[in-house]
């Protein structure tokens, strides 16, 4: 799977089954971080089908290194301001270093 962000949302591309899916931002309800290691890391998003549809889950690989995450956050709270951030596990670096932003 291939993710992209765009200006209307984050569109996924399948590559096993060639299907799209286009995310809206403002139906996006939950970003987790997963740390899996220094670098690499896993995203997996929760957003909802349309106004009060049901909430479907994504997992993929980080779409930045986790020294950018923080960036990232900043940008995507600006596409949605109710998005909630996850970390796992808990206490993680990034999640440190997500939390001292704005300490």
């Amino acid at each position: 799977m291939s993710v992209e962000l765009t200006d209307n949302g984050i569109t996924v591309n399948h590559l096993i089954n060639r299907n799209q899916t286009t995310i809206a931002y403002h139906n996006l309800v939950e970003l987790q971080h997963q740390f899996r290691h220094p670098v690499f890391s896993r995203n997996r998003i929760k957003y909802q089908l349309g106004l009060g549809g049901r909430v479907m889950e994504l997992k993929f690989a980080s779409v930045v290194p986790n020294g950018e995450f923080n960036e990232f956050a900043s940008w995507l709270k600006s596409k949605n301001s109710k998005i909630e951030f996850t970390f796992s596990p808990p206490a993680s670096p990034v999640e440190v270093e997500f939390k001292g932003r704005d300490s």
